[in-house]
Parts: C-alpha cells; structure tokens; sequence
C-alpha cells in the first residue's frame, strides 16, 4: 500500500524554526515498512546530505516507524514517528519525538499510486547489480 517514491518536510515544535525537506523511498510487505531516507544536511558539517534507515509498521491509518540515520554527517541516533495514512494512501501527516524534542512531518506520494510487484523486482535487481558493481 506505501511502497513507493515520497517527498516531504519536516519541522521542529517550540521556538526552533527550521524546517527540512526530505525524500523517502518506502518498502511495505504486509503492513512491516522499511526503506531510506535523504535529507540535507542543515548543520552544514562533514557531509552535504544525511541518510537513513526507516523501520516500522503500520495498521490502517495508523504508521509508527523509527529513522535511524547511518552516520553520515555524523549523525548516528534514532527518531521516533507517529503519523496517520490519509488521501487513499498518498499523505502521511504526524509528529516525531527524539529525547526531549518534538515536532511535525508531513510525506506526499511522488508518482500516481504504489509501486507495481514487476517495478519493485526491477528496483531490487538494480540495487544488487549496484552493490556487486561497487
């Protein structure tokens, strides 16, 4: 149902005021979500973009996942998500916590509807023949 390509933003609550565009690319096999995240890096330190790792679930409208960035830029924790699936899959809208900050996302879907099973095997046997080739 998620699997697919996704924009989106993300902002801090409070007086922080900041906020940072991201993309996604989602994998959903039976309501378990994993996949990546890019975003740029807005501390401007050691690396131009930071990636991440997502894993979670979602039941319904309900989606809970964990981002954990791979330690690009030096970043290294994990952020918490709580969102609601809305507009027939194709909006994604909550909020994130880590330690003792908070805020809002908010994701799109970048094409028309998910991805078809025969686009995700051709995604998969281009990341492997990448991975070989490196």
């Amino acid at each position: 149902m998620l699997t697919g390509e996704w924009s989106g933003i993300y902002g801090y609550s409070g007086n922080i005021e900041k906020n940072v565009n991201f993309f996604a690319r989602l994998r959903d096999k039976e309501g378990n979500i994993s996949g990546d995240i890019s975003e740029p890096n807005e501390s401007g330190v050691l690396a131009d973009f930071l990636y991440a790792h997502i894993n979670g679930h979602h039941n319904g409208q309900m989606i809970q996942f964990t981002k954990t960035y791979d330690g690009s830029g030096d970043f290294a924790h994990s952020v918490f998500y709580d969102g609601l699936i809305e507009n027939d899959g194709h909006l994604i809208t909550g909020s994130w916590k880590i330690d003792i900050l908070t805020g809002w996302f908010k994701m799109v879907r970048e094409n028309s509807g998910p991805l078809t099973e025969e686009e995700i095997e051709e995604e998969t046997e281009i990341e492997i023949e990448e991975t070989v080739n490196s």
